[in-house]
This record gives structure tokens, sequence and C-alpha cells, in this order.
């Protein structure tokens, strides 16, 4: 096979599931320079909400243009804005506190797995 990316290996334990993302069209990798999906990079709050939208089909430009979050208040703003309103209203993802939502703020482990979390709880309702 011939990997999508040039930083991952097909031998490397994660090939399979980083090709399933792509096939599944939830991510196109880490830079529009070249070929990459950065595996060893940390994930961003932004980017966890456009995976979960993305994993799901959703249409970003039928997000709600009323803001959920004040540090978010249009697609001006930042461009996970549409993602992360979806999300949102969903239920997927919530505040960092404070009524922001901090798109550029690491995600931990934690973090993932609450989301996840609501994201199978959607799929099952």
């Amino acid at each position: 096979p011939v990997p999508s990316f040039g930083d991952v290996d097909v031998n490397d334990w994660s090939y399979p599931f980083i090709e399933a993302l792509v096939a599944a069209g939830v991510t196109d990798g880490c830079s529009v320079v070249e070929s990459l999906f950065c595996p060893d990079d940390t994930l961003s709050r932004a980017e966890l909400a456009a995976f979960m939208v993305k994993a799901l089909g959703w249409n970003p430009a039928s997000a709600p243009q009323v803001p959920y979050f004040s540090d978010l208040t249009s697609p001006a703003d930042h461009w996970s804005f549409n993602f992360v309103q979806l999300a949102a209203q969903a239920g997927l993802i919530g505040s960092c506190g404070g009524g922001q939502f901090c798109p550029a703020a690491p995600v931990s482990r934690v973090d993932t797995a609450g989301a996840m979390r609501n994201l199978l709880l959607f799929l099952v309702d």
C-alpha cells in the first residue's frame, strides 16, 4: 500500500487508523504544502471539533451563525467556527470555561475521551 502521508510508515501501528480517517474524509493531514499527518503533534480543540463534524458527514456551511462562544464570533474569527458551532449545537464539545471555546488549546486525553463519549452517545440516540 501507498501511504497518504509521507510521515506515516505502512508498518506503523497507527497506519490503518490514519488511512481510515483519510478514507472517511475526516482528515487531509496537517499541511497544505506537503502531504503530512504530523502524528506526534498535539490536537487542538478546534481540530477535534472538525474531526467530529467531518466524521458525522455534516456540512460546515449549515452551522448556526449566532455564536455559542465569546472567543469565536464568526467564520472570520477562526477557520473552525462552523465546525465548532455544529459540534457545540449537537452537544459533542463544550466550553473551555468562561463562555469561551479556546480553539488553539491542546486537547488532553480525558477531553478526547469525553468528546468521543458524546459522539458515540449522539450516534446511539
